[in-house]
């Protein structure tokens, strides 16, 4: 299970960590990238943002985005609204 916070970024990023007990499931978009391709991004992976291993409805798991957990301090947390795209379409303050 996982927690999703909205980061104090500029742009603001979400922000992806597995808590194991007392998260949620989290929509998540899964992409096709090449091996180069994934290499690049993560050369240009800015921090906090991480790439880790993502586990899937399905059991499986995917490399995908976390977030390093000092970079939660004053973020709000946005379990509730289920993805980053309905945090940003609907009611956020």
């Amino acid at each position: 299970m996982y927690r999703l916070h909205a980061l104090s970024t500029t742009p603001s990023k979400p922000g992806l960590v597995h808590v194991g007990e007392g998260g949620a499931a989290i929509e998540a978009e899964v992409w096709r990238l090449p091996a180069e391709g994934l290499g690049r991004l993560l050369a240009q992976l800015p921090r906090p943002m991480a790439l880790g291993r993502v586990e899937l409805a399905d059991g499986s798991h995917v490399p995908g985005f976390l977030c390093e957990p000092v970079a939660l301090t004053g973020a709000e947390d946005i379990t509730s609204y289920g993805s980053w795209r309905a945090y940003l379409g609907g009611g956020r303050s």
